[in-house]
């Protein structure tokens, strides 16, 4: 937070401005961007099955985040294994709401968005980690912890196989319209 902050300062120094020119550059103000923003990253999530799973996971990530906080609020350390997934849902959380802000973007493949899909991605992997490892710990079987972790393991194959979309080059740019 810290560091957001100086770097808010620096910017604000040097160019006069808090947020980047794209902020700016857009037409309207904040209270048109707002819902636009929102509009397109709920696009996003609903845009497949795998970016369902991101969802959950930054559901998750931010649950983890949440905890984090209360602890250290408490004066308890935070358990290790929420660290890595309460900071990536802490970088995820702030693009997600500059997006928000800057009112998202009007051309295809959510290409503000794709700076942190890695990071989703990488959330996600924490997520169902941590979902088998409850699988195994409450299993009182052995075989269904195994069931359950490979039906876990092909649902993630499946989903990241549908994420994929294969289009003639043709489709994937805007049509300009004949003038």
């Amino acid at each position: 937070l810290l560091l957001f902050l100086l770097l808010l300062g620096l910017r604000k120094f040097y160019t006069g401005g808090l947020w980047p020119n794209p902020v700016y550059a857009k037409v309207g103000g904040f209270a048109e961007a707002l819902p636009q923003g929102i509009d397109y990253i709920f696009r996003y999530f609903n845009s497949s099955p795998w970016a369902w799973v991101q969802a959950a996971a930054l559901v998750y990530g931010a649950i983890r985040l949440g905890l984090l906080v209360l602890a250290r609020m408490a004066g308890r350390a935070p358990h290790a294994s929420s660290l890595a997934p309460a900071t990536l849902a802490a970088v995820i959380l702030c693009h997600l709401g500059f997006v928000a802000l800057t009112g998202g973007n009007w051309m295809e493949y959510f290409r503000f968005i794709v700076a942190v899909i890695p990071l989703l991605n990488l959330l996600a992997m924490f997520a169902i980690g941590e979902l088998l490892a409850l699988l195994r710990i409450r299993a009182t079987m052995p075989p269904v912890a195994r069931l359950a972790g490979l039906t876990a393991c092909l649902l993630v194959r499946a989903l990241c196989l549908a994420q994929l979309r294969f289009e003639d080059p043709e489709n994937c740019a805007t049509p300009i319209p004949p003038s």
